[in-house]
């Protein structure tokens, strides 16, 4: 993960992480289906903000991966495509 992101010029990654962006009020007007998996030892955003995130949709879903950091897709990518499809499989049925 470290390395993906030495990839993003210093900059940009210095105003990402500058930046304080208060997004309650986007998942507050989601009406479509939102899934948000989190890594329980995320240590770059927080659990507590995944569960807030999902708490916040009208039709929100938080997935915990115990055990897992900041990139679920990368730590667990068959996990994750598995609940990715069945989540995107359940909103077209």
């Amino acid at each position: 993960m470290v390395g993906a992101n030495m990839l993003c010029p210093a900059h940009v990654r210095r105003a990402l992480f500058a930046a304080d962006v208060d997004l309650r009020p986007v998942y507050r007007a989601m009406r479509c289906p939102g899934l948000v998996i989190h890594g329980d030892s995320d240590t770059v955003v927080t659990p507590e903000v995944g569960r807030v995130a999902a708490d916040l949709m009208a039709q929100g879903r938080h997935l915990p991966y115990p055990g897992v950091g900041h990139a679920p897709f990368l730590e667990q990518p068959d996990r994750f495509a598995s609940h990715l499809a069945a989540f995107t499989d359940g909103i077209r049925a």
